[in-house]
């Protein structure tokens, strides 16, 4: 199932799951991430209802999409992609350092700094390289910490597209 946030073109917000070309709005859901929290349980009976009995429907092309979860408790974004981070290494003319290898290297972003289909995005003063990099990003459902590999999966509620925009002339210095 695909789930959205997003506001109609009366300016009305709303959380929905996309059936064919239509969004079918969540009967009294303000916010997707009050169906979080468990193992998805909440979700799936929301899909379903949505389905059944909708809230409204619209015109997936009549919406503006939202951020899905637009106040997560926290965003990690994650220096994963191997050929990634060696190209952008080699550009600066550094190998590949050993370290990169054995801890999973992350930093937290700003949750409050979310932006959806069709925002502006604001450049930072005396920045000349902005960038972006299209990213998916893991949706975590429920509490969880110190987790086995094995485990991790059963707490991913959903994944979502993430434009990670980057000040690159700032973040060099």
């Amino acid at each position: 199932m695909r789930f959205f946030m997003f506001q109609d073109q009366s300016g009305r917000v709303g959380a929905g799951r996309l059936i064919g070309d239509k969004i079918h709005g969540l009967r009294g859901v303000t916010s997707l991430q009050d169906l979080l929290g468990d193992d998805g349980e909440k979700l799936a009976r929301a899909g379903e209802s949505a389905e059944n009995d909708p809230a409204q429907v619209l015109p997936l092309a009549q919406a503006k999409l939202l951020p899905p979860i637009p106040r997560p408790p926290s965003i990690r974004d994650f220096y994963a992609f191997e050929q990634h981070v060696k190209a952008g290494r080699k550009s600066r003319g550094l190998e590949m350092v050993p370290e990169w290898y054995e801890i999973p290297v992350f930093y937290f972003t700003n949750p409050n700094a979310l932006s959806g289909d069709g925002d502006r995005i604001a450049v930072p003063p005396g920045c000349l390289r902005l960038d972006f990099e299209v990213e998916i990003a893991a949706v975590v459902g429920r509490a969880c910490s110190n987790l086995k590999v094995s485990e991790a999966g059963s707490h991913i509620i959903g994944y979502t597209i993430l434009n990670d925009w980057s000040a690159r002339d700032l973040q060099r210095k």
